[in-house]
């Protein structure tokens, strides 16, 4: 689903150049409405947080990040709980919108204690709105 891209370029004002992405990288049709998976590790996701008391509130909770057009599509709004879901695994999530996310693709926490997106090995995920 996602384009292969060689190493990122600099830019001319020094930073790096955009990576090149397609209309048909994200078409909806050829997903079937679902959503492409990726995956980040937060700072925070470490057994030493877990298991430190002053650490503890730093402890990430899930969420699945997404385009403002997807979550549009499915009636999802910033801060609404949702289940992500891929074969049978479900998952519980706090949705958060970003406009910096691709349409087409969904972005879930990895590492973390409950609810990690690890459970979720295909590449295409279903993001459902609770109630």
């Amino acid at each position: 689903l996602f384009p292969s891209t060689s190493a990122p370029t600099l830019s001319s004002d020094g930073g790096f150049a955009p990576l090149p992405a397609t209309a048909e990288t994200f078409a909806p049709e050829a997903t079937n409405g679902h959503l492409a998976l990726g995956t980040y590790r937060p700072l925070w996701a470490a057994p030493e947080v877990e298991i430190s008391p002053a650490l503890r509130c730093l402890v990430p909770r899930q969420s699945v990040e997404l385009s403002p057009a997807d979550a549009s599509l499915r009636g999802i709004a910033d801060g609404e709980e949702v289940v992500v879901s891929q074969n049978g695994t479900r998952l519980a999530a706090t949705a958060v919108i970003r406009s910096s996310i691709p349409d087409g693709a969904a972005f879930l926490a990895d590492g973390i204690p409950d609810g990690n997106a690890n459970a979720l090995t295909g590449r295409l995920i279903e993001v459902v709105k609770v109630g």
